[in-house]
Protein backbone atom coordinates (compact mmCIF):
# COMPACT_ATOMS: atom_id res chain seq x y z
CA UNK A 1 0.00 0.00 0.00
CA UNK A 2 1.33 3.23 -1.15
CA UNK A 3 -0.17 6.33 1.23
CA UNK A 4 1.41 9.78 1.92
CA UNK A 5 4.61 11.13 3.28
CA UNK A 6 4.45 13.27 6.53
CA UNK A 7 5.82 16.00 4.07
CA UNK A 8 3.50 15.68 1.51
CA UNK A 9 0.69 16.45 4.58
CA UNK A 10 2.37 18.96 6.34
CA UNK A 11 2.95 21.08 2.88
CA UNK A 12 -0.51 20.45 2.13
CA UNK A 13 -1.83 22.02 5.65
CA UNK A 14 0.51 25.00 5.27
CA UNK A 15 -0.87 25.44 1.92
CA UNK A 16 -4.49 25.31 3.33
CA UNK A 17 -3.47 27.58 6.20
CA UNK A 18 -2.26 30.08 3.72
CA UNK A 19 -5.14 30.03 1.57
CA UNK A 20 -7.81 29.86 4.56
CA UNK A 21 -5.83 32.98 6.05
CA UNK A 22 -5.75 34.81 2.83
CA UNK A 23 -9.74 34.33 2.66
CA UNK A 24 -10.10 35.35 6.46
CA UNK A 25 -7.94 38.79 6.09
CA UNK A 26 -10.22 39.41 2.90
CA UNK A 27 -13.46 38.84 4.61
CA UNK A 28 -12.52 41.08 7.50
CA UNK A 29 -11.10 44.18 5.52
CA UNK A 30 -14.42 43.40 3.28
CA UNK A 31 -16.40 43.71 6.43
CA UNK A 32 -14.95 46.50 8.09
CA UNK A 33 -15.90 48.24 5.10
CA UNK A 34 -19.36 47.52 5.16
CA UNK A 35 -19.69 48.59 8.28
CA UNK A 36 -17.92 51.89 7.56
CA UNK A 37 -20.09 52.33 4.86
CA UNK A 38 -23.46 51.66 6.22
CA UNK A 39 -22.68 53.67 9.08
CA UNK A 40 -21.76 56.43 6.88
CA UNK A 41 -24.47 56.61 4.89
CA UNK A 42 -27.08 56.74 8.44
CA UNK A 43 -25.19 59.36 9.60
CA UNK A 44 -25.84 61.24 6.12
CA UNK A 45 -29.75 60.44 6.70
CA UNK A 46 -30.25 61.54 10.30
CA UNK A 47 -28.10 64.55 8.98
CA UNK A 48 -30.42 65.27 6.14
CA UNK A 49 -33.63 64.73 7.85
CA UNK A 50 -32.84 67.06 10.85
CA UNK A 51 -31.35 69.63 8.49
CA UNK A 52 -34.57 69.50 6.46
CA UNK A 53 -37.13 69.51 9.52
CA UNK A 54 -35.42 72.38 10.85
CA UNK A 55 -35.25 74.57 7.84
CA UNK A 56 -38.69 74.06 7.09
CA UNK A 57 -39.76 74.77 10.92
CA UNK A 58 -37.82 78.07 10.45
CA UNK A 59 -39.41 79.27 7.37
CA UNK A 60 -42.27 79.78 9.20
CA UNK A 61 -40.47 81.61 12.20
CA UNK A 62 -42.81 84.39 13.46
CA UNK A 63 -40.41 87.50 13.40
CA UNK A 64 -42.57 90.36 15.39
CA UNK A 65 -41.25 91.44 18.82
CA UNK A 66 -43.93 89.86 20.99
CA UNK A 67 -42.68 86.82 19.71
CA UNK A 68 -38.94 86.92 18.91
CA UNK A 69 -36.55 84.13 17.65
CA UNK A 70 -34.01 84.17 20.21
CA UNK A 71 -30.53 82.05 19.63
CA UNK A 72 -28.48 81.56 22.83
CA UNK A 73 -25.48 83.35 23.66
CA UNK A 74 -22.67 80.47 22.04
CA UNK A 75 -25.32 79.70 19.24
CA UNK A 76 -26.04 76.48 20.70
CA UNK A 77 -30.02 76.40 20.90
CA UNK A 78 -32.75 78.20 19.09
CA UNK A 79 -36.10 79.85 19.99
CA UNK A 80 -38.86 80.44 17.76
CA UNK A 81 -42.46 80.70 17.67
CA UNK A 82 -44.84 79.17 14.21
CA UNK A 83 -48.15 80.60 13.90
CA UNK A 84 -51.30 79.10 15.38
CA UNK A 85 -48.48 77.84 17.88
CA UNK A 86 -48.90 79.24 21.69
CA UNK A 87 -45.43 77.09 22.97
CA UNK A 88 -42.16 78.19 21.34
CA UNK A 89 -40.32 75.47 19.58
CA UNK A 90 -36.53 74.50 20.96
CA UNK A 91 -33.66 72.78 18.88
CA UNK A 92 -30.91 72.04 21.12
CA UNK A 93 -28.20 69.64 21.58
CA UNK A 94 -28.33 67.48 24.76
CA UNK A 95 -24.66 65.66 24.85
CA UNK A 96 -24.73 64.02 21.16
CA UNK A 97 -28.33 64.11 20.60
CA UNK A 98 -30.19 66.76 18.60
CA UNK A 99 -33.44 67.59 20.63
CA UNK A 100 -36.84 69.13 19.12
CA UNK A 101 -38.96 70.00 22.18
CA UNK A 102 -42.23 71.23 21.25
CA UNK A 103 -45.06 71.70 23.44
CA UNK A 104 -42.92 72.92 26.63
CA UNK A 105 -41.41 69.91 27.93
CA UNK A 106 -42.43 67.40 25.01
CA UNK A 107 -38.91 66.16 24.10
CA UNK A 108 -38.14 64.63 20.51
CA UNK A 109 -35.00 63.38 19.14
CA UNK A 110 -34.24 64.08 16.07
CA UNK A 111 -30.82 62.23 15.47
CA UNK A 112 -27.64 60.82 17.61
CA UNK A 113 -24.00 61.07 17.17
CA UNK A 114 -24.35 64.84 16.62
CA UNK A 115 -20.80 66.37 17.43
CA UNK A 116 -21.77 70.31 16.69
CA UNK A 117 -24.72 72.27 16.38
CA UNK A 118 -24.78 76.10 15.72
CA UNK A 119 -27.04 78.61 14.44
CA UNK A 120 -26.57 82.15 13.98
CA UNK A 121 -28.46 85.14 12.39
CA UNK A 122 -26.92 86.55 8.94
CA UNK A 123 -26.69 90.77 8.92
CA UNK A 124 -24.40 91.34 5.62
CA UNK A 125 -22.63 87.79 6.01
CA UNK A 126 -22.45 88.46 9.09
CA UNK A 127 -22.78 85.44 11.41
CA UNK A 128 -23.96 86.72 15.10
CA UNK A 129 -26.31 85.61 17.73
CA UNK A 130 -28.22 88.55 17.79
CA UNK A 131 -31.44 88.31 16.22
CA UNK A 132 -33.28 91.80 16.28
CA UNK A 133 -32.72 92.56 12.60
CA UNK A 134 -31.95 89.28 11.13
CA UNK A 135 -32.95 88.26 7.57
CA UNK A 136 -30.95 84.57 7.50
CA UNK A 137 -30.88 82.21 9.63
CA UNK A 138 -27.70 79.77 9.47
CA UNK A 139 -28.07 75.76 10.87
CA UNK A 140 -24.97 74.37 10.86
CA UNK A 141 -24.36 70.47 11.96
CA UNK A 142 -21.70 67.97 12.39
CA UNK A 143 -22.08 64.20 13.32
CA UNK A 144 -19.29 61.75 13.86
CA UNK A 145 -19.35 58.38 15.54
CA UNK A 146 -16.63 55.33 15.66
CA UNK A 147 -17.75 51.62 14.13
CA UNK A 148 -15.23 48.97 14.43
CA UNK A 149 -12.34 51.01 14.95
CA UNK A 150 -12.77 53.60 12.35
CA UNK A 151 -13.83 57.12 13.20
CA UNK A 152 -16.75 58.41 10.99
CA UNK A 153 -17.43 62.01 10.26
CA UNK A 154 -20.31 63.57 8.34
CA UNK A 155 -19.54 65.80 6.37
CA UNK A 156 -16.50 64.70 6.04
CA UNK A 157 -14.70 68.49 4.82
CA UNK A 158 -16.71 70.47 7.88
CA UNK A 159 -20.11 71.13 8.99
CA UNK A 160 -22.65 71.33 6.97
CA UNK A 161 -24.71 74.02 6.58
CA UNK A 162 -28.49 75.71 5.58
CA UNK A 163 -29.18 79.47 5.50
CA UNK A 164 -32.70 79.66 5.52
CA UNK A 165 -34.92 82.82 4.62
CA UNK A 166 -37.76 83.75 6.94
CA UNK A 167 -41.10 84.07 5.54
CA UNK A 168 -42.77 85.63 7.82
CA UNK A 169 -40.25 88.36 8.46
Amino acid sequence: MRGYSLIEIMVSAAILIVIVTAILFVFTVAEKSWYADLGIVELQQEVRQSMDGMSRELRQAESDISKPLVISGDGSSIQFYINGYGDPINYYLNGTELVREHPQNTVKVLANNISNLTFCCVHDNICDTDCSNFKVVRVQLRAGRTIKGRSLVFPPDGPLFQQVRLRNE
